[in-house]
Formats: structure tokens, sequence, C-alpha cells
């Protein structure tokens, strides 16, 4: 008996050398520039150009060590990331077969998406991206002027890689609304207009000494917890939002803007210039409280209006709650 498993394992074992050995010999059997899809050196490369069929497009560029989309707005730092690391990456799972070569190069030819790689403002590479294989464990690609298309993978990784080459331009927003040391805000001003008497403005005059004003045109000075006003300085590190809106109408959005404001929030920061958001609440949809009535606002999120461009975004309390503070939030404790 023992006998016969050990054969069984032998048989095994043997298969597979001889599995391994036919694929590696059928792969290494393709000229090499047909099949050199990944980028070694990405730290060279400085911008990367994307195009669909329905000629959508990208264009992601590194400027004085950040990369920015479509020349104008700064990239989110873990989709630039993921996208080079997936260039890297790219490794050639297998040749596409005689069965199924021309619906694959069918498919590629209607619906794929076109991506140039830069290195050093040079023309690198540039390839074609399909779909996935029906295992959804592999990535049809084809490389320009090539006629034959591989099956790509990342080793290591359980899924295919086309939505990493995403065209949406607001897909690729970097996501940071405040990113500042308290060394580098000159004055915070929060305006409740619901509760104007709440209102303030904070000013940092550097040196560890700092100024608070009351009310919604801020003029009275009055006295505050210093240890407050550095624990709220330090709260505008890295403040994000959850996601561009863009599925509302234009009916739902004024609607929305015409109602007061919960808060605005401004930043100065030492070279003068000002970060202003406004929130909004964000009517509920369906929720119900302990005792099972409806929810007048949603609970976890709110509206903003932010920028230049005045995106309308999506924003969650449990970011802001830090720096959704009213003027009692600095009042001092005084000893007994």
């Amino acid at each position: 008996m023992k006998k016969i498993r050990f054969n069984i394992i032998i048989v095994i074992v043997l298969l597979i050398i001889a599995t391994y050995f036919f694929i590696t010999k059928k792969t290494s059997t393709i000229p090499a520039k047909l099949k050199d899809f990944a980028i070694e050196d990405t730290a060279s490369v400085n911008k990367i150009f994307m195009v669909n069929k329905e000629n959508q497009k990208v264009l992601l560029e590194r400027k004085d060590g950040y990369w920015i989309v479509n020349k104008k707005f700064r990239v989110r730092n873990d989709g630039i990331s993921m996208l080079l690391k997936t260039m890297k990456n790219l490794d050639v799972k297998a040749m596409v077969g005689k069965a199924a070569f021309k619906t694959i190069v069918e498919n590629l030819a209607v619906k794929s998406i076109k991506v140039e790689i830069y290195q050093n403002d040079k023309l690198a590479k540039t390839y074609y991206v399909g779909g996935p294989t029906k295992d959804q464990y592999g990535t049809y690609m084809l490389l320009d002027k090539s006629s034959q298309p591989f099956i790509i993978q990342i080793k290591g990784f359980k899924g295919y890689l086309t939505p990493r080459y995403f065209i949406d331009e607001y897909l690729w927003r970097d996501r940071t609304l405040f990113n500042y040391k308290p060394s580098q805000i000159k004055s915070v001003t929060v305006i409740l207009p619901k509760n104007p008497e709440a209102s303030f403005k904070l000013f940092n005059f550097g040196n560890n000494t700092y100024g608070l004003e009351k009310g919604l045109k801020p003029e009275k000075a009055v006295q505050f917890d210093t240890l407050k006003v550095k624990q709220y300085l330090a709260s505008f590190r890295r403040i994000g939002f959850f996601e561009f809106i863009k599925d509302i109408n234009e009916e739902e959005k004024d609607s929305i803007l015409a109602s007061k404001p919960h808060y605005e929030i401004t930043i100065e920061d030492i070279n003068g210039i000002t970060n202003k958001i406004k929130t909004f609440y964000r009517p509920n949809d369906g929720l119900e409280d302990s005792e099972g009535l409806p929810l007048k606002y949603d609970p976890d999120h709110e509206y903003a209006i932010w920028g230049e461009n005045n995106d309308m975004i999506l924003i969650q309390y449990f970011v802001f709650d830090p720096i959704f503070k009213e003027l009692s939030y600095f009042k001092p404790k005084f000893k007994s």
C-alpha cells in the first residue's frame, strides 16, 4: 500500500515538473520584444497618457516631485503609486492560443485602453489593456505594433488589472482638503450661520502665542485654553474627503446650496493663501434612530463645496469632527 502511494506521489511530481517545463518552453520561444510589458525603472517615468475607444483621455505628469492630472489638479498618491507598481510588476502568464486568438484581438480592437509611458519625456512603451480572462485572474494585453496578445498577471495578486488603468479625471484627483502643520497656519475662521454666537477666529502669531475672537464678524477677544488651541491647529493635518458628487441633479444641488451652511471654515496660511470649505447637512435616505423614527439628516456624511471650481464633495463626520468645533470648545478650565 505504501509503495502504491509513493508511486502516485512520484507521478504527480513528474506531471507538475513536465507542465512547468512545457509552459516555460512555450513562452520562452516568444521574442522578448513581443512580451516586454514591464517598466523596470518607474522612478524615471514622468508622464503617462491613457485613452479609451470612446476617446476619453487622461494625462498624468510628474512636476516638482508630485503628479498632476490633465495639467490642473494634484493626483492621489495612492492611485499613482498603485499604477506605477502595476507597470513595474507586469508578468506574462501565457500567450493567447489559437482558439481564442481572433476573439481576443477583436475585443482589444473595440474595447481597450491605450497606455503611453514616458521616461524622462521620451516615449518608452505603448500597450493596450483589455478585459479579464474568464477566471478573472489574468488581463489581456497587447504591445503596440505587435499582433500577439498575452494574458498578463502580477505574481501573487489574484485578480485582473484593468481597473488600475482608469480614465476619469475626478478619480485621479487628490482628495486632501487640509494638510497643514500648525506653524503653517496664520489664522482659522469658523462660521456657524445657524449659530453665530458659536463662531470664532483663531490667530497663530508664532512663538506659541495665539489669539481668539468671538462672533460672526470676529472683533471681541476672549480667553481660551492654550492647550486646546494647539490641539485644534494640529487637527488640520491630512483632512480629506470621501468622494466627488457626480450623480446629483441640478435641482437637488441648487436646493442644497440655497440652504444655510452648517460650517464655513477658512484657513489662511503664512503666505496669505486661503483655503475655504462650506458644509451642508445631507438629507437622510431612509435611516432611523434608536426609536424607529426617521432621521432628518445623514448621521455619517455631509455635502460640501470646496476649491476654486466649487467642487461638490462628500465628507465624513469621523474625519471632520476634530475641526468641527464651536467657540465654547476653547473655554479655559479655571481651578476652583
